[in-house]
């Protein structure tokens, strides 16, 4: 019996990403699955059962391998997201935000406010607000759907599988703004 304390949560992650599609990844490139499901938790913000995202850039986990089954170990403030209710919430003081298609934030005539390339989506650091943690008091409600510029090239941009969508703790934010 594996019993955690002071927040400690042990999680079984889903199986290792070992391709996309037909491409299969040599064993070196294999990455670990950031998906993963509480088995047994200390913290009173993860319950047994609950289905979780793990920071991709962390060295604070412990590998427990317990009866032929291997289970991480982690602190729970480490734990940037839960599925709830089929959606991704963000917990933990991180926000979850979603790289705009172009760098272009337009007024209500359509003529461009704010302008810098024109490169696709991997290039762009815009990105739109899309939900944020509980713990998250720098921003109203009222501000998911709005835009900033997001780090670029930075560990504590965190992607979610292989989705548009991203955690980033939401003091790495310098500004928000409506596009207005």
């Amino acid at each position: 019996m594996i019993k955690p304390i002071n927040d400690w949560v042990f999680v079984k992650r889903d199986a290792d990403i070992i391709g996309a599609g037909d491409i299969v990844a040599s064993d070196k490139a294999h990455a670990k699955n950031q998906f993963a499901t509480v088995v047994v938790s200390a913290s009173d913000q993860f319950s047994d059962g609950d289905r979780v995202i793990l920071p991709c850039y962390s060295g604070a986990f412990v590998d427990v391998v317990r009866d032929g089954v291997e289970y991480v170990a982690l602190k729970g403030k480490l734990i940037i997201g839960i599925f709830k209710g089929g959606d991704v919430r963000p917990v933990n003081g991180y926000i979850r935000i979603r790289k705009c298609e172009n760098d272009h934030l337009r007024d209500e005539s359509g003529a461009i406010n704010w302008f810098l390339t024109e490169n696709g989506i991997e290039e762009t650091q815009w990105v739109e607000i899309l939900d944020y943690a509980e713990d998250v008091d720098t921003y109203p409600r009222e501000c998911i759907g709005w835009f900033s510029i997001a780090p670029e090239l930075d560990e504590s941009l965190q992607r979610i599988g292989y989705s548009r969508d991203y955690m980033l703790k939401a003091e790495e934010l310098q500004f928000i703004t409506d596009g207005e």
